[in-house]
């Protein structure tokens, strides 16, 4: 009995396999291609049909960004402070009716507080007015609804 031609024999069959199956992961793929292609091109004409059946109204107009006359954000809030001291900051434009304070965790604020004044005239107040607040630059701008 002679192994090694038996040996040798296996593994030209196991290397006429591999080839086999190299070969139809390259035809494999090479049909994937195709379809790509062609789902491609389907896209392309379904979205010139889109295209050629718009008229030139447009679809969507973009609304002006709406703002609170009364709703302020505060940005640079020192981040040990509570949504006491801000309001202790904003009353002395006016009434405070909300403030809320992003926090990271209950030690920590993000820097950001909505405050709701009474009025616009008050907001309009506290906004001119603060420009700075301890150690950080505080900046006021009216907040969105």
């Amino acid at each position: 009995m002679d192994f090694g031609n038996e040996a040798d024999q296996r593994a030209k069959e196991a290397e006429i396999c591999v080839q086999e199956m190299e070969d139809e992961v390259r035809e494999l793929r090479d049909e994937l291609g195709l379809y790509k292609m062609l789902l491609q091109l389907h896209e392309i004409s379904f979205v010139l049909g889109e295209l050629a059946s718009l008229d030139e109204t447009p679809v969507l107009e973009a609304k002006p960004e709406e703002f609170s006359n009364t709703r302020l954000l505060a940005q640079n809030v020192p981040w040990h402070c509570t949504p006491e001291d801000v309001r202790t900051v904003f009353e002395k434009y006016g009434t405070v009716v909300d403030v809320e304070l992003a926090m990271y965790d209950k030690t920590r604020n993000r820097g950001l507080a909505f405050v709701t004044m009474g009025s616009p005239e008050e907001a309009r107040t506290a906004l001119d007015n603060l420009e700075s607040s301890r150690e950080r630059l505080l900046v006021t701008k009216f907040g969105n609804f």
